[in-house]
């Protein structure tokens, strides 16, 4: 369809958890920090699984411990980190188990997966939006292009009382609708690039809470995106409409006999 429109990309130019898995040759899955994910993997297990720090693809959880956070530090003084060692201290003091087991905070019972009646909105990959016109409508020639339905027709004229119509008049509005569309498009490229560069940050101490964070900016990116989708579809049928009368216009051309 011409106009503005998503299009999948299946390498995210950043991933929720800052990373993604990969599948060794034994077998055996590898959690790399800041790698993308492979589409292989992703069209078998799924962009949440292959993605998910928390546990791989099969369910094995991942590897990590508590530490202690100074500053930083969330309850007790501990924050989680993925790929850690457990400290000897805190595995005397707490137990090898507490320290290694990311969903609890070790020695004060806190859950770290947030409150189970209200789970985080499922995650989404923000759309990639461009403009198919570069910024400019097509010239009106009367070529009609395929309807969404790819028919191409209606089963039957529509009958209304003799109006002017001016085809040039809709391909300027088309050209302004597009300037305003192209604009949008650079804010919401600018705004998921910040966003993407924020997540792929350790700034959250609690993983649910981050979990919480990640969903939902990607749920509203994605709204964005289908909002400018939107906009660039109604152009489409300014551009379907100035077309079909111009395409009516030539055929309606009697030749003298």
């Amino acid at each position: 369809m011409p106009g503005v429109a998503p299009h999948s990309d299946p390498k995210p130019p950043s991933t929720p958890n800052g990373g993604a898995w990969t599948l060794k040759p034994d077998g055996s899955w590898s959690w790399t920090s800041g790698a993308t994910p492979d589409p292989g993997l992703v069209s078998q297990w799924g962009y949440e699984a292959t993605t998910d720090i928390r546990r791989d693809p099969s369910g094995k959880p991942n590897h990590g411990a508590w530490v202690q956070g100074g500053n930083r530090g969330g309850p007790g003084g501990l924050v989680w980190e993925w790929g850690a060692t457990p400290d000897p201290s805190l595995v005397s003091t707490y137990g090898a188990g507490a320290v290694t087991d990311p969903d609890k905070v070790p020695g004060t019972g806190l859950s770290t997966t947030g409150d189970p009646a209200h789970p985080p909105p499922p995650d989404v990959v923000p759309p990639t939006v461009a403009d198919a016109w570069g910024g400019v409508a097509p010239n009106v020639t009367g070529t009609v292009p395929p309807a969404s339905d790819g028919s191409g027709t209606v089963s039957q004229p529509p009958s209304h009382p003799p109006y002017v119509v001016s085809p040039g008049g809709i391909r300027n509005a088309e050209n302004v609708l597009l300037s305003e569309i192209d604009s949008e498009i650079g804010t919401y490229n600018d705004l998921k690039a910040y966003v993407a560069q924020a997540q792929g940050q350790n700034l959250y101490s609690d993983p649910g809470v981050r979990e919480q964070l990640v969903n939902a900016q990607d749920q509203l990116l994605a709204q964005g995106g289908d909002m400018i989708t939107m906009a660039g579809r109604f152009t489409s049928m300014l551009n379907q409409a100035a077309q079909n009368y111009a395409h009516a216009d030539l055929g309606s051309f009697v030749p003298q006999s």
